[in-house]
């Protein structure tokens, strides 16, 4: 809501290549918790950092959902990677070519799947920037045709080899300045972002902890023979194929509440795009459209693309509020719809209306998708007048203070607590200190402070 601008230095030499002065980074890319995921440090150094973030992400997005990762195991699990082949290939896999971890990206899949102990079907999708979308439509058609019973779906991308930006450069893709201006006058290309994202789906929601939201319906399709070129969108297409999908899941064009656009910051496609959403999705509406893109701060992440767009959606349905669209001065003017009143862009913290959420997402191969989501609303429960014991596990005196800190925090929250709870007990891996908290719904606001922290003690082993 502040809008952070994510986008900082490049990791490399300024000037390297001619590239961008900045891009969308990951901090400590270069850290993994070995110990902790079970490997030896020879073993983690050995390995592709793709592999290193997705052990954790993966694992973390179980972990949040609130299930065991037993009840994953003891159902068919499908997994569904997005991955860029083209930044992740020759340089880097020379680097690892005598690892058993060396993990080009066709083998990450597999190599998540088997730490997790999961079965079922598997596959590792690229269709560029539209990746994620085309991963997750296939995992949503496994879960309807009842091939598993949960889907864990991810997307990733790292900038590990500066000469394929210089590719990009020579493309004319990139933004010079290494500023994302997305919807903006000044928009002159993209800028590069890395990202590591992973969702749990599954149609059993009677046995969900957490939910954000319910795919209403997914599409996938292809632009085809197009005049300019390859790279070029297609207005049309993407015009069709909205609408095709509207149609198919039976929702009403004035009950989108929100539309999370693919548009990136070039000159081409955000105008494209926008001239598509206007045509598919406002000549019925009777209010104008909400329109925003999480690629203004953070970048575009290319094949994770869709997933971080998603994310974006679930936190702003999870509070409510839509975040405003940085970077955001001058209205390119191309964007007609905009002038005309039919689509708004958000530039300001602005309340989330009911009604169902859009998300396009596009390849420059011509490979497009869109999804429906209907944000969860969280049912009203009774105000709990009982104690409650929270179980709390960390690794670390840091780590206990970060937990104890946020159960404080959360005195109040009992749903909150009792998903803290379901995540420590099922997930209780490596965390040798162990203790619990008694909540006292009577106690308010300051007197949460005073709450104890009981730790529990080991006299065969020492260990608290």
């Amino acid at each position: 809501m502040n809008k952070r601008d994510m986008i900082g230095r490049t990791r490399w030499p300024e000037g390297l290549f001619d590239m961008p002065p900045r891009a969308g980074l990951i901090n400590n890319v270069d850290k993994f918790d070995a110990d902790y995921f079970g490997f030896t440090e020879s073993e983690a150094q050995s390995m592709n950092p793709l592999l290193r973030h997705m052990f954790e992400v993966c694992y973390e997005c179980v972990v949040d959902s609130g299930l065991p990762v037993e009840s994953l195991q003891n159902n068919t699990t499908g997994m569904y990677t997005a991955c860029f082949l083209p930044g992740h290939d020759g340089l880097e896999i020379s680097r690892w070519a005598n690892s058993k971890y060396c993990t080009t990206v066709d083998q990450i899949t597999g190599h998540v799947m088997r730490y997790l102990k999961l079965s079922g079907p598997m596959a590792t999708v690229d269709t560029a920037c539209s990746s994620a979308l085309s991963a997750l439509e296939m995992a949503v058609t496994d879960l309807q045709l009842g091939r598993c019973q949960y889907a864990l779906v991810a997307g990733c991308n790292l900038l590990l080899n500066p000469s394929y930006i210089q590719m990009m450069m020579k493309l004319g893709m990139l933004n010079p300045t290494g500023q994302s201006n997305v919807f903006d006058a000044d928009a002159g290309g993209y800028v590069r972002a890395e990202g590591i994202v992973a969702i749990l789906l599954t149609r059993q929601e009677r046995l969900c902890k957490r939910i954000y939201a319910s795919v209403v319906d997914i599409i996938t399709g292809c632009d085809g023979f197009k005049e300019e070129g390859i790279t070029f969108p297609s207005a049309k297409s993407q015009t069709e194929m909205i609408k095709m999908l509207y149609k198919r899941a039976g929702v009403d064009v004035n009950n989108v509440a929100y539309m999370e656009a693919h548009s990136t910051g070039t000159k081409a496609g955000d105008p494209v795009e926008v001239s598509a959403i206007a045509e598919s999705l406002c000549k019925e509406r009777t209010e104008p459209l909400l329109v925003g893109s999480v690629k203004a701060n953070m970048g575009h992440s290319e094949a994770t693309a869709a997933l971080a767009s998603l994310m974006k959606c679930l936190l702003a349905a999870r509070h409510g509020v839509i975040p405003p669209q940085i970077n955001y001065n001058t209205t390119n003017p191309k964007l007609t719809s905009v002038a005309e009143g039919k689509v708004v862009i958000v530039n300001k913290p602005t309340k989330l209306p009911d009604g169902y959420i859009g998300l396009n997402s596009f390849g420059f191969g011509g490979a497009n998708g869109h999804l429906i989501l209907k944000p969860h609303v969280q049912s009203s429960k009774k105000e709990d007048i009982y104690p409650m014991v929270v179980p709390v596990t960390a690794r670390t005196d840091k780590e206990l203070a970060n937990i104890s800190s946020f159960v404080r925090q959360n005195f109040q929250n009992s749903s909150q607590l009792a998903l803290l709870a379901d995540s420590v007990l099922s997930h209780d891996c490596n965390r040798p200190i162990r203790g619990f908290f008694v909540t006292d719904p009577k106690r308010k606001g300051r007197e949460n402070n005073k709450s104890k922290f009981y730790s529990i003690h080991d006299e065969i082993t020492g260990k608290w």
